[in-house]
Order: structure tokens, then C-alpha cells, then sequence
């Protein structure tokens, strides 16, 4: 990623854009290095076996933006986990920031790792750019172009590495 400065964060619940009120607060001491999160539209706790942290599920898009980072190139990777419910878990990286609703990313859809449909295992991964381009216009006016299946052995509820270069 080369150009403007790009803020990564770690993203969850994307699907619906509500116009519900957003909760925001801050998370210190993420990793090795104690980084701060801000936290948009969810609440947070700590994993202790994985130095990590766990977002709420809510209505809306929710972001831990990793605050104080100035990335311009290179890879961003973290490791996440999601459920294998239904339209329930939606986890990801979020990164080129300018505000809290306008931003790109990448996210998974567990819940179709590995679906009985066709259709549904291809929208297992999902690239979005906010807010020009949520997954429902790229679905529309791209189809298939901006959402892949994972490879059949990736299992829904295991910790992934994700990576974005």
C-alpha cells in the first residue's frame, strides 16, 4: 500500500449501515508494543491467551482502529476468528481510513466457509470501500469480481491469518 497515510484497524459486524447511535471508546495496551484501540460501534475485551481482543456483535459497522499507526507500505496481518453463524460474523481488516465511515476493507464471511450453495461459499471473502462501495453495490455492478470462496480446509471457527499487502 503506497500513498496517503493508511490507518488499519480490525473490523466486525459489516453489513448493515444503521443510523444507530455509535459507541466509541478507547482500548489500551493491544500487543506486544501496548498499542491503543479506538473502538466505533462495539465494546471490547481482552483475550488473554492471544494478546487480543474480542468485538461485540451489533447492528452496523464496528471498527478497533489501531490508533497512532502511519502505514504506507508493506503487510498488514492479524490473526481473527468468526462464528459459523448465519449472517451473524463478519470479520476483518479495515484500512486507508479518512473517518469512521469512509474507508476500505477486507473481510470474511465464516458463516459461508463451507455452505451447501454454490453462490454462497463464492461470497466468503469480501473487499468493500466505504461508503461508494459496500459489498451490495460491488455484488451488483461487479459480480464475482470482488468476493471469493477460501479453500475447503479453512474451518469457520479457527483463528486465520489475514493479510493484506
Amino acid at each position: 500500500m503506497r500513498g496517503p497515510r493508511a490507518d488499519i484497524g480490525v473490523l466486525a459486524g459489516i453489513l448493515v449501515v444503521s443510523a444507530c447511535s455509535y459507541l466509541d471508546t478507547t482500548f489500551e495496551g493491544l500487543g506486544d508494543d501496548a498499542r491503543k484501540l479506538r473502538i466505533v460501534n462495539r465494546e471490547i475485551t481482552r483475550i488473554e491467551d492471544r494478546n487480543g481482543v474480542r468485538l461485540s456483535p451489533r447492528l452496523g459497522n464496528g471498527v478497533a482502529w489501531v490508533e497512532g499507526t502511519d502505514f504506507r507500505s508493506g503487510t498488514i496481518e492479524v490473526d481473527i476468528r468468526g462464528r459459523e453463524e448465519m449472517q451473524q460474523s463478519y470479520v476483518g481488516i479495515a484500512f486507508h481510513r479518512k473517518n469512521d465511515n469512509t474507508y476500505e476493507a477486507v473481510f470474511l464471511r465464516p458463516f459461508n466457509f463451507r455452505a451447501a450453495d454454490p453462490v454462497s461459499r463464492q461470497h466468503a471473502v469480501q473487499y468493500i470501500s466505504l461508503p461508494k462501495y459496500d459489498w451490495s453495490d460491488l455484488r451488483r455492478d461487479f459480480p464475482e469480481e470482488f468476493e471469493h470462496p477460501v479453500h475447503p480446509s479453512i474451518v469457520p471457527t479457527d483463528w486465520e491469518a489475514a493479510r493484506r499487502r
